[in-house]
Formats: structure tokens, C-alpha cells, sequence
């Protein structure tokens, strides 16, 4: 009987997201400078996480549907 060894997937999602992350350091700056002002304060920075999640998108996008295909 043939037993397959378990083969460690990667996404490559993931390990384009690290390199896309410094292309997006001025919203991931932005988004933490709001965090640091509401940190003892009420209120919300999910508008400013949105945009550095967007810019992470987009720069993936542009080579992760590469690769799948």
C-alpha cells in the first residue's frame, strides 16, 4: 500500500502579503498612528486598517492570479 508523506502546503497568498508590505509602509504608518491616538481614548481606526489591507490587496493581486493559473 502506497502511504503519501504529508507535503507542508504554502500559500503563496501569504509570502507575497510579506512583500508587499513594504510598498504599503505610509498606510500601515497611518493606521498605527491611529491606534496610538485612540489608545486611551474611545473611537475607531478601521477605515485606516481598511486602506492598508487594500493597498496589501492590490499589490498581491498583481501576482498571486499569476501563479494560480
Amino acid at each position: 500500500m502506497f502511504v503519501p508523506r504529508e507535503v507542508e502546503v504554502v500559500d503563496p497568498k501569504d509570502l507575497l502579503e510579506k512583500g508587499c508590505e513594504a510598498s504599503c509602509g505610509k498606510a500601515l504608518e497611518t493606521y498605527q498612528a491611529c491606534a496610538a491616538r485612540i489608545e486611551e481614548k474611545a473611537g475607531e481606526c478601521s477605515g485606516w486598517y481598511g486602506d492598508y489591507v487594500h493597498c496589501v490587496d492590490s499589490c498581491v493581486s498583481k501576482t498571486l492570479f499569476k501563479k494560480l493559473a
